[in-house]
């Protein structure tokens, strides 16, 4: 059990591993940790987290939950005494559903080719629409420097089986410090950090224990400055 790097492309607008999806199913399942490598360009990865980072600096942040939002909110985690698993991050989620404009059509095509990517390595069948059980919950999570981070946690195996993140940002560029680890049933600890970078996809089974560690804790945190590790996931709800 371990890291992988895979070589990807992007075909007719779907994401294409250069090996068998099955090949690829059973080591995830297995518990190694894949890095799907430049799924997206960079300067893509970066367009994403400009706009997703203006969107929320020209709207308020609150304090919702995803059950209950009707339209696409942010909320600012910045007390980890108050949570049962500690993390300080920005929050972006995203509703599709009634969206015909705004920061939407942007993240968008970018979480459709997730979904398919998440459903064909899962075999599962999931959708963003929130009238059913389980659904997709669209987030980019921004990690600040100045301590941005997740203790070291897991998930339920199902419904969902296995976790993709898409990175938005680049180590020695957009921070200095800070990455995310898994720690293997043989009680390893993989740091992909340095593996993971800039518009690669980290896919991983749902249940491995994980955790980000804090970005840059000797700057000044701040929630209004773009600096920091920025990633795209896809849990179920």
């Amino acid at each position: 059990m371990g890291l992988r790097e895979v070589e990807t492309m992007v075909v007719e607008g779907s994401i294409r591993p250069d090996e068998p999806v099955d090949k690829l199913r059973n080591a995830v399942l297995s518990g190694d940790v894949l890095i799907l490598k430049s799924v997206f360009d960079p300067g893509e990865a970066a367009d994403i987290r400009e706009a997703v980072f203006g969107w929320g600096s020209n709207t308020s942040p609150v304090n919702t939950t995803f059950d209950e939002a009707e339209s696409s909110f942010h909320r600012i985690d910045d007390n980890p005494e108050e949570s049962d698993c500690p993390h300080v991050f920005h929050s972006y989620n995203f509703v599709f559903e009634g969206a015909t404009d705004g920061i939407e059509t942007v993240v968008q095509p970018y979480f459709e080719k997730l979904r398919e990517l998440q459903n064909e390595l899962a075999e599962t069948q999931a959708t963003f629409d929130t009238s059913t059980s389980p659904y997709l919950h669209p987030q980019v999570i921004h990690y600040p420097a100045g301590g941005g981070g997740f203790s070291m946690h897991s998930h339920p195996f199902l419904p969902q089986k296995m976790g993709l993140i898409l990175s938005l940002s680049e180590y020695g560029t957009d921070y200095e410090s800070g990455g995310t680890r898994f720690a293997t049933p043989d009680n390893e600890i993989v740091d992909i950090e340095g593996t993971h970078t800039v518009g690669d996809v980290a896919v991983f089974r749902y249940d491995l224990p994980h955790e980000v560690t804090p970005c840059d804790p000797g700057a000044d945190l701040w929630f209004d400055d773009s600096r920091g590790r920025w990633s795209m996931i896809l849990p179920y709800y």
